[in-house]
Parts: structure tokens; C-alpha cells; sequence
């Protein structure tokens, strides 16, 4: 049977109950956990934490910046003038890695050295390990790479059954068991790909006034496949 396709809107959606509890503990991301959990009894002067967009290294980045205190920071705000001001009143940093650029190692590297000098902490979300960002100033590129590394790497099974669930509780929807079962069988891969279909199944949902049966999960899934053929 071919399905009619309607047009979604950009920003339909419902309000989640509870943001956080979108975040849950699988084998995909224990050991980030555990790290952050055995905080401040590291046994290095940082951690990084990598892993693909969407697998809930920001959230872990929230936790510890909560329990540790700790200085937001991306690259683009690393001023090198000012950091040893800053790390003197925030020994602790929480550093987000989008892209690595080269005009970003000195004043990195001269933040990494106030950190461990201060007996401070340095937490580093990347999508990837340091060994893979280029970097080209051979001291700081052995500095990182000496810091533990965790990933938290794309969801098994398990994960995804327990991702599906926590995101449709989320937007307060509940699924038939027989159309829970359809969507894992046929869902992505992917933390990001995960929730585009889920948006996807409640958006169309609430534009067709339909509950989320197995057929309008066929047709959410067609929009998703041909919007991302990769998905």
C-alpha cells in the first residue's frame, strides 16, 4: 500500500515531562559514568569523554560541571591572556570540542598546564579521541593523549530498547507492545537517528490526529529514509 505523504511542521512537538530522564545507563556508556561518578578521585588532571552526537556527553558534561563547579568553556573562548586568571578562580573546566583547529593548541595547551599546576580538573567532550583531532604541536598532543579516554560508543540493543522508551515517555505517549516491537526492529542505528524518528512518529501523529500505530510508524518512517537515505 503506498502512503500519502503530508508535510511536517519544523517545530511541532510536544513538551517533554522530564528532560533529564531522557538520560539512562546502558553498557554503551557505563564506563563514562563511572568516571564521572569516582570524581574527584581521578588519577590524572582531566578525563575525555568522546563519542557521537546525541549519546549524552552533554548531559554527563552537566553533571559533573554541577558537582565539580567547574568553568564552562568551549575553544572559541579560550582567551590565553586571561586564563590564568580564570583557572585561579575556577580550578575545575568543562571544555566542549565541536572541531579542532590549529590556532586552538597553544592557548589549549596553556590552559592544560595552569589546570594540572593548580591541582584543578579538566573535563573534555569530543565526538572523536585527541588523537584523531590533528593536532600538531607534539607537547599538547602527548598531553591529551595521556588523559584517560572513555567513549561512549553507539547503542547496542538494550540501549536502544531503553532510548525508544525513555523518549516516548518524554513526550507522554504510549506505545502498543506489538508497535514498540515494530520500531526496533526497523529503527535506526544511531543515538541521532533514534530521536529524528521518534519526532518524526509524533509529529506526524499530532499533524494526522492519529495515535501511533504500526501503519503511521510505516509512513514515519518512510519520511524519515527519504528525507536521510542514510538513516
Amino acid at each position: 500500500m503506498n502512503h500519502q505523504r503530508h508535510q511536517l511542521p519544523l517545530d511541532l512537538k510536544r513538551d517533554s515531562v522530564d528532560q533529564e530522564s531522557a538520560f539512562f545507563t546502558s553498557t554503551h556508556n557505563q564506563a563514562a559514568v563511572d568516571w564521572v561518578n569516582l570524581w574527584p578521585k581521578w588519577n590524572a588532571p582531566g578525563l575525555i569523554i568522546h563519542g557521537p552526537k546525541g549519546c549524552g556527553k552533554s548531559h554527563l558534561g552537566d553533571l559533573w560541571q554541577r558537582q565539580s563547579n567547574a568553568y564552562p568553556l568551549t575553544l572559541n573562548n579560550l582567551e590565553e591572556d586571561s586564563l590564568h586568571i580564570l583557572v585561579q578562580n575556577h580550578p575545575h573546566h568543562l571544555l566542549t570540542i565541536d572541531a579542532f583547529e590549529a590556532s586552538f593548541e597553544k592557548p589549549l595547551f596553556h590552559l592544560y598546564n595552569l589546570i594540572k599546576e593548580s591541582g584543578g580538573t579538566l573535563l573534555i567532550l569530543a565526538k572523536t579521541p585527541p588523537r584523531q583531532w590533528g593536532i600538531a604541536l607534539a607537547d599538547l598532543r602527548s598531553r591529551l593523549c595521556a588523559l584517560p579516554a572513555v567513549e561512549i560508543s553507539q547503542p547496542d540493543d538494550e540501549a536502544i530498547t531503553l532510548l525508544l522508551i525513555k523518549l516516548f515517555n518524554d513526550r507522554q505517549l504510549t506505545l502498543a507492545p506489538a508497535t514498540l516491537t515494530y520500531i526496533l526492529q526497523r529503527a535506526p542505528r544511531s543515538f541521532e537517528g533514534i530521536q529524528r524518528l521518534v519526532k518524526v512518529i509524533d509529529d506526524l501523529s499530532l499533524v494526522l490526529h492519529r495515535e501511533i500505530t504500526i501503519p503511521l510508524v510505516r509512513e514515519s518512517l518512510d519520511h524519515l529514509t527519504k528525507d536521510d537515505p542514510q538513516a
